[in-house]
């Protein structure tokens, strides 16, 4: 490449600033600053003050002036073992762009002592091509729904819903066993300390609720912004579950807010759940597909770590 590719720095201010009202797209989806399409604005100062907090995410950027030419940034998801792409903003076309990009993340993750690396793109992202190239496989495809329907008169509870303890993960990963797909897990987490650490991050005004069921718990994660909520629902895939959690979602939304904007992220392998969400007044606004790619183990992080900062990570990521 003819621009190095480097972490982003104090001295990218005026950059930031300019491009900050430019027209660029982050293609990294994440629960926490989702958008339809995943057109959302990559939150370029945001990215730089938490690349400046130890430990905290890394962010590499590539310039040439004042022009971006692209930007990646990757931090933990729920615990160590589990990191993801939060951003992804490319200002040149180019796949072997987009694959040094994503090599970064890669050697970044690994030699922060991750398992596993995320990245969730829109479903028909080109972006998914170069993705594979780099090692990621599919983890399971999503829909992010939201309620069209008037709210009317919300229940005056949130029903049966409690909120989540630590004694409740071992039964919720039995859940996570039982309701999705051996490819899946297998890509996603095999312990219940992996699922813990890959649950999404939820940010700020995150929520979680449980409700008991004689074949398992269910888990509702919001997300509470300025504009509405986020939610997602790890779940056996049952009908009447799904009633309660839209009756629980709606009363949680009244009271955060008027006319607010209600959102939910479901997997694939709840079409019960995602049928009754729809029968129920949401209707379908985007599609998104998680990928994952396993990272290098314990014996191999140190020589990752020292690599990464020779600028020759390949050997050892792939």
């Amino acid at each position: 490449m003819s621009v190095a590719t480097r972490p982003l720095g104090i001295a990218d201010l005026p950059l930031i600033a300019l491009t900050g009202r430019a027209p660029y797209k982050n293609h990294a989806v994440t629960v926490e600053h989702a958008a339809a399409a995943a057109a959302q604005r990559p939150g370029l100062a945001r990215l730089l003050r938490a690349s400046l907090q130890p430990g905290g995410r890394q962010v590499w950027i590539s310039r040439d002036g004042l022009s971006l030419l692209g930007l990646a940034a990757v931090r933990s998801r729920s615990g160590p073992s589990a990191w993801e792409i939060d951003a992804l903003v490319l200002g040149l076309s180019s796949e072997a762009f987009a694959l040094d990009l994503l090599e970064r993340c890669i050697a970044t993750a690994g030699a922060r002592g991750a398992h596993r690396l995320f990245l969730r793109l829109p479903a028909a992202s080109d972006l998914i091509v170069a993705a594979r190239r780099q090692g990621f496989s599919p983890a399971g495809g999503e829909t992010l729904l939201v309620d069209t329907a008037a709210t009317g008169a919300p229940t005056r509870d949130a029903g049966r819903w409690r909120q989540r303890s630590r004694a409740d993960d071992r039964d919720l990963f039995q859940i996570f066993c039982t309701t999705v797909p051996q490819e899946t897990r297998w890509q996603t987490a095999l312990t219940p300390a992996e699922w813990r650490a890959a649950l999404d991050p939820m940010g700020r005004g995150a929520q979680e609720w449980v409700q008991d069921h004689a074949d398992g718990p269910a888990l509702l994660r919001l997300r509470l912004h300025d504009h509405g909520i986020r939610a997602t629902l790890h779940a056996p895939d049952r009908a009447d579950l799904a009633r309660d959690a839209v009756a629980a979602l709606r009363h949680w939304a009244h009271q955060h807010r008027p006319a607010c904007r209600l959102e939910v992220l479901l997997p694939d392998h709840l079409p019960l759940v995602a049928n009754t969400f729809r029968d129920l007044g949401f209707q379908d606004l985007a599609r998104y597909e998680l990928n994952a790619r396993p990272i290098a183990q314990r014996t191999q992080r140190l020589q990752l770590a020292e690599r990464s900062v020779e600028g020759t990570v390949r050997p050892v990521i792939q």
